[in-house]
């Protein structure tokens, strides 16, 4: 008894100990330090924050303007609320630190918009660029009037870059910055405005930062130039295969490059290295795939095949293309393509004819292919490797070499499955 109540009183003391250093944290980080975002200084203990009303215009060109409000409802996430003279919400957006997005207001001759600007840059300086600009109509809902974009390219070298697009993007997003007011910006640090967007963020700072340009005397076409050679040059490559992959006698390669941890871009490019078909695929699951290449008619052919098993569910499919021009723009052109659907735990018989003609029909291909990349068993394994045997496409069987042929084993073991999953059912 008397041992008891000595663990019963350890246990209150501990008890107490834990309240007391829970109040101590709670006391720290309640008069902990204070966050700055532009002009505005705020404490950080609770949530949301609300920064005010920093700016009014006029974004469904009513006549009336509405007020924009700031209000941080999370730590590095906040909300922008445009609101109407009743304080009513009509749109709202929310950007947080990671987004690297900014809002502005844009005034061109006289009617106001809203400008979205998201130069997001990567891992291992792989880029997309991106702003829209629109109003809100009548119903509240968005209206663009324009966008572009600069999607997916490295300043790393990997690939050269598309300088005219390149071109054409800045001027036009620093047309619009000069005539708008910033609102808030996660690009960098937080910045919360009313302030001048003009010259507030150069999205090509690493090219003036290289060392290579000259921003005096030579044009941005220039520059950019001078610094796709020079990248460009500096890597080395690292190709996975080398093909008349277009038809038109030329060879093209392919290569994979990290666009971010575990994540990865295979990429089809000329021979002065732009690119013209990529696709992005990664260790996670959802993201499992593999690319191969193959011969069709005399025709050298990409592949892409992906055998998912999720959950009890299969879907097992594969795609033979090639990449053709129309003078304008690369194109994907399906040769051939099969899929099939089923289960493994029971639910539903297996399709087993139809699994084995895909299966006979695949193998055809795989027999001759060559394995360029892949992420199927959740690690990257870049070729070029025989892509004949690689996979076991049905892993999932027990004891199928116990039986005389592949459909043997999947008819008994789909009898297994449905029986069991159906003898508790009943």
């Amino acid at each position: 008894m008397k041992k008891k109540k000595i663990i019963i009183g350890l246990l209150v003391v501990m008890l107490i100990f834990s309240i007391v250093g829970f109040g101590f944290a709670v006391q720290e980080f309640s008069s902990g330090k204070e966050v700055t975002s532009g002009e505005i200084t705020v404490d950080d203990a609770s949530f949301p924050k609300d920064h005010g009303v920093i700016y009014s215009a006029d974004i469904n060109s009513d006549g009336a303007d509405e007020d924009i409000r700031v209000v941080e409802t999370d730590a590095g996430t906040y909300e922008v609320n445009f609101e109407n003279s009743a304080g009513k919400v009509i749109w709202s957006f929310e950007v947080s630190d990671y987004d690297q997005s900014s809002i502005h207001i844009c005034n061109v001759k006289g009617t106001d918009y809203i400008l979205l600007y998201c130069p997001y840059m990567y891992y291992k300086g792989h880029c997309n660029y991106f702003y829209k600009l629109y109003t809100i109509d009548e119903y509240n809902i968005e209206k663009v009037i324009y966008s572009d974009d600069i999607n997916e390219f490295d300043i790393i070298g990997a690939a050269r870059l598309p300088v005219n697009d390149m071109v054409d993007f800045y001027e036009g997003i620093n047309y619009y910055l000069d005539n708008s007011t910033l609102i808030i910006s996660t690009n960098e640090d937080t910045v919360i405005g009313p302030k001048p967007s003009a010259g507030f963020y150069d999205c090509f700072n690493w090219l003036w930062e290289s060392g290579i340009t000259d921003k005096k005397t030579k044009t941005l076409k220039e520059n950019l130039k001078i610094y796709d050679d020079y990248m460009y040059n500096k890597v080395e490559k690292k190709n996975l295969y080398t093909g008349d992959f277009l038809g038109d006698g030329k060879k093209e390669s392919i290569n994979v490059i990290e666009t971010y941890p575990y994540e990865y871009e295979i990429r089809l490019t000329d021979s002065e290295g732009t690119v013209i078909w990529s696709e992005s695929f990664s260790e996670s699951h959802v993201g499992w795939n593999s690319f191969l290449v193959c011969e069709v008619d005399g025709r050298t052919c990409l592949m892409t095949y992906n055998p998912y098993v999720g959950q009890g569910h299969c879907h097992y499919n594969y795609e033979i293309f090639t990449i053709w021009s129309d003078g304008e723009n690369y194109k994907k052109y399906t040769r051939h393509a099969d899929s099939v659907e089923f289960d493994i735990d029971g639910r539903e018989h297996i399709p087993v004819d139809r699994l084995m003609k895909f299966t006979d029909e695949l193998d055809g291909y795989l027999k001759n292919a060559t394995l360029l990349a892949s992420t199927l068993d959740g690690e990257l394994v870049t070729g070029p490797k025989k892509a004949d045997g690689f996979w076991d496409h049905y892993w999932w069987l027990y004891d199928k070499d116990e039986y005389s042929s592949l459909m043997e084993a999947i008819e008994a073991y789909d009898k297994d499955a449905y029986d069991h999953r159906h003898s508790f059912e009943d």
